[in-house]
């Protein structure tokens, strides 16, 4: 039940009346609890557990190796992969479209990691010719293309890819069990796909088809389509996204899991499925905290406008990293707790539905979700808890160094700074609000979420400015 003393913005008296969950357990596995969850209310001061998650760090790609090619818009990426893990080894035949941005369009290339050996590149099943080096895969078509051609080519490749920043790609242990997981922000994509390595340039939709072993369970982005016993002791899951896409979004979860699953319903009658994929042992006794995400739906959806991958999922698949990553319609989490499972969700629209358009304007992402976590804490549980949320974030925000813009993107430490893209990033918004007063401020956001020239696309600062310029006069 949501304790509130404040109503919903921009929410009818109907929508009101079926704001409460409705719940349908389709699903649920008990099986032994492990104390390693984190406490459901627990704070995490300073930085909360998405910024630690990205500020853990391996190697990484600079920018200065992740120029991309602007004579190319990708519009479509259709991934086939299997996955080994007795060795590690990973196959993939990926599909890649663009369409030409420039006339007399000889070739064009895409970010891809040398670590993996590129077996061929065919189109429409011919040979392309093509190079590969120093992090690009260069493709020759056989014909020339024009400003608006469409150019389709098919990637082979195998390898085991190096996990890079936060691991772009990882072929884990957990428990003694087998778990491949992903988490390419920022620059990890071209690790382990061919792909355009910006956040500027979304596709227009994905499918992800993962074989594996028959003891796993893959899990991507968007929806369950089918699943192919393949005789062999494997199983190929099809998973498609039928939303544009950032290519750091797309993700992969492999492993072992326990399934809980639960329905989220929007009016009295319609809903989508809320799927969570969680290694056995951490499963029992969290039911409780994930069913919480019905109250952070209503909250959010209230506040922001309808989840915006309605038509697909929203869920949670655990992964080795202690932290979370909003990929998607299926956030990878290593912890569970309140505030990061809000975070992680409000993602879905500060994120991933509106993407910031380079990684100097991460803040739109961060401090955007870990504001929405203030607002969670606020209506689910009263002002005092609002108040208490931001005092933390307020300390930590002092520590920060510089403007939210961030200015050196080749550094990931400085990209994912805990105290300014987040906590500054956030207080930025509570002192928005105090400007504005609740009402004009609650507009702001929902007008800015749902502004046909920002959603399912990408912004900058001065896209949000001008939307809270509009609006307030």
């Amino acid at each position: 039940m949501m304790h509130t003393g404040r109503s919903f913005p921009f929410v009818t008296t109907a929508v009101r009346t079926i704001f409460r969950t409705h719940l349908k357990a389709i699903s649920i596995a008990v099986v032994i609890f492990c104390t390693a969850i984190s406490s459901p209310r627990a704070q995490h001061n300073p930085v909360d557990l998405c910024s630690k998650a990205k500020t853990s760090l391996t190697t990484y790609r600079p920018a200065t190796s992740v120029q991309t090619d602007s004579s190319i818009d990708v519009r479509y990426y259709g991934l086939s992969l299997q996955i080994f893990t007795s060795p590690n080894l990973l196959r993939g035949s990926v599909t890649v479209v663009s369409v030409s941005m420039k006339d007399s369009l000889n070739s064009f290339f895409y970010n891809f990691s040398n670590t993996l050996t590129v077996d061929s590149v065919t189109s429409s099943g011919s040979p392309v010719s093509f190079t590969h080096s120093l992090g690009r895969l260069t493709v020759t078509p056989d014909t020339m293309l024009n400003k608006g051609d469409a150019s389709g080519i098919t990637v082979h490749y195998h390898g085991v890819p190096d996990a890079t920043g936060f691991g772009s790609f990882v072929f884990d242990e957990i428990n003694g069990r087998p778990s491949v997981w992903t988490l390419s922000e920022p620059y990890g994509a071209m690790d382990w796909f061919p792909c355009k390595n910006t956040p500027s340039d979304k596709a227009d939709s994905s499918d992800m088809m993962i074989r594996c072993s028959e003891s796993m369970t893959p899990v991507s982005n968007g929806s369950l389509v089918s699943v192919l016993v393949n005789g062999d002791g494997t199983h190929t899951y099809h998973w498609k996204n039928s939303y544009s896409i950032a290519q750091y979004l797309i993700s992969l979860a492999v492993s072992d899991f326990a399934e809980f699953f639960f329905n989220h319903y929007y009016t009295a009658t319609e809903f989508f499925p809320v799927e969570n994929y969680l290694y056995p042992e951490t499963f029992a006794g969290i039911d409780s905290l994930l069913l919480k995400t019905n109250d952070m739906l209503d909250i959010f959806s209230g506040l922001f406008g309808p989840y915006p991958f309605i038509r697909e999922k929203y869920g949670h698949a655990e992964f080795g990293r202690l932290g979370g990553m909003e990929h998607q319609t299926i956030s990878s989490m290593g912890v569970f707790n309140e505030d990061i499972m809000a975070h992680e969700l409000a993602h879905q629209w500060f994120g991933d539905k509106i993407t910031c358009r380079d990684w100097q304007d991460i803040w739109l992402n961060e401090g955007f979700a870990v504001y929405s976590e203030a607002l969670y804490n606020e209506f689910e549980y009263g002002m005092d808890a609002y108040n208490n949320f931001l005092r933390l974030r307020m300390a930590n925000a002092k520590l920060a160094q510089g403007t939210v813009y961030v200015q050196d993107i080749k550094s990931i430490q400085e990209i994912f700074s805990g105290s300014r893209s987040y906590a500054k990033g956030c207080v930025i918004l509570h002192m928005l609000r105090g400007v504005l007063g609740d009402s004009l401020y609650f507009k702001t956001l929902h007008t800015y979420a749902n502004d046909t020239s920002l959603a399912y696309g990408t912004a900058v600062t001065s896209d949000f400015r001008e939307v809270a310029e509009e609006v307030s006069g």
